[in-house]
């Protein structure tokens, strides 16, 4: 059997500091999504906009951080990072 890492400790003081430093992203994120969803327009553009869920609250960024970063340490970057 393959062992794999399925949880990593955070401390909670990261959360605190993570959720400190995008509370005001997460805040313009929320009026995005209303606005989005209000309109008519955006409604019918052929790709969805991007999902920004996990700055609506500070528990959802902190699962978020623990299951997109935290678990993937040393995930490469694709290459469209590579080429930034």
């Amino acid at each position: 059997s393959m062992e794999r890492v399925v949880r990593v400790r955070m401390d909670r003081t990261v959360c605190l500091q993570i959720w400190d430093a995008c509370r005001d992203f997460g805040a313009a994120a929320a009026r995005l999504t209303a606005a989005i969803r209000d309109s008519a327009v955006a409604r019918r553009a052929p790709r969805a906009a991007e999902n920004l869920d996990m700055f609506t609250s500070q528990q959802r960024l902190c699962d978020w951080m623990h299951d997109q970063v935290a678990l993937h340490p040393f995930k490469l970057p694709a290459t469209e990072d590579r080429q930034i």
